[in-house]
């Protein structure tokens, strides 16, 4: 019984480990852009716009 306890924390915990990462991920992505490619300046592209969209979305993210 306590086996199946411990594996079933451990699903959840690496359930929780994959969603942090995709979150972290697209955070690095997004500042690293934001900072760095001066291409985006240029084409007026809505860098901030596109964080306020799709970073919500990484939480949902399953895998």
């Amino acid at each position: 019984m306590i086996e199946k306890i411990l594996l079933w924390l451990l699903l959840l915990s690496a359930a929780n480990f994959g969603q942090t990462k995709f979150e972290k991920d697209f955070s690095s992505f997004w500042t690293i852009g934001n900072e760095d490619d001066a291409y985006l300046k240029e084409r007026n592209v809505g860098w901030k716009q596109v964080k306020e969209i799709y970073q919500p979305q990484m939480s949902k993210i399953q895998t």
